[in-house]
């Protein structure tokens, strides 16, 4: 559950970044540490809007991760972060569109 709930950190950082950002993979701790792929899209496009994160909107991640945290429990702030962080995955722009609408 830890590792699922921290994949919001990365709508968090499309926010702060104001660019899509994912997880490709991740690592066990340890002294003999496992990769494995932390996204479930076997495709990915590079992003052509991708932006470096500056230290001002990261500690402005920071300042507002719990807001956003309790936002991700209002049903209408959830369907539209899972959206706004899962759309760059499709290649169709009408199909994003689409993806957005409720």
């Amino acid at each position: 559950m830890k590792g699922w709930n921290a994949l919001w950190n990365f709508h968090l950082f499309s926010l702060a970044a104001e660019s899509p950002v994912c997880s490709i993979f991740s690592v066990t701790p340890g002294t003999r540490p496992i990769f494995a792929a932390a996204n479930r899209n076997v495709l990915m496009r590079r992003f052509a809007d991708a932006k470096k994160i500056s230290a001002e909107r990261l500690v402005w991640a920071r300042d507002n991760k719990k807001a956003f945290e309790s936002l991700i429990g209002v049903p209408a702030f959830n369907q539209a972060m899972r959206c706004y962080g899962n759309s760059h995955y499709l290649f169709d722009d009408f199909v994003k569109l689409m993806a957005d609408h409720k």
